[in-house]
């Protein structure tokens, strides 16, 4: 009877064992998984963009925040490296839906995530009217950063306005629009 016992209980450690090892492949293979798996591109993108600048300076007019990403943050791709896909920009493009509505303040932040290294965009249309923020290349997590911008900096007036970011890497390009409208109050 004792045998039985010990034979049962060397079972079970073996048991044990061997799940516990089955658990540490599997937590190995998802890390690699995670760490080796490209970019993936968001869904909201919406195509090729052809946008054209208004005149506006290129210089960011936002004030850098401490800790903020600053400018050279980035990476690029040296001739040996593979070419990186493109993602289409997504974030918070515009702080505020509603400037100037109930009060709200008229100052913006914007935040446009992509790849690494790329350049990003924003552009708002009212009819034939195009204006944009200035071209910002993004960090080494991805995102360009525009700080405490003005409706009146960049001509945005009175009506509603289509937000579209657009991001470039090397002859890539990809452009999300804003689901939701700029509605500046006069």
């Amino acid at each position: 009877m004792p045998q039985k016992r010990n034979i049962i209980k060397q079972k079970t450690i073996v048991s044990i064992l061997a799940l516990l090892l089955a658990g540490l492949v599997l937590a190995c293979l998802y890390i690699w998984q995670i760490s080796h798996r490209p970019a993936a591109s968001h869904d909201q993108g919406q195509g090729i963009s052809s946008g054209t600048q208004n005149g506006q300076s290129s210089d960011s007019s936002g004030t850098q925040e401490p800790g903020s990403p600053q400018p050279g943050d980035t990476k690029s791709n040296s001739g040996g490296e593979e070419a990186t896909t493109l993602i289409a920009p997504y974030g918070d493009f515009i702080s505020n839906h509603h400037p100037g509505a109930n009060g709200s303040p008229l100052t913006e932040v914007s935040v446009c995530n992509t790849t690494p290294g790329a350049s990003c965009q924003i552009f708002f249309t009212k009819g034939g009217i195009v204006r944009s923020l200035p071209e910002e290349s993004t960090d080494r997590g991805g995102t360009a950063y525009w700080n405490k911008w003005t409706l009146e900096q960049y001509g945005l007036t009175a009506g509603s306005w289509q937000v579209k970011a657009v991001a470039s890497l090397g002859n890539q390009t990809e452009a999300t629009i804003d689901p939701l409208l700029l509605e500046v109050s006069p």
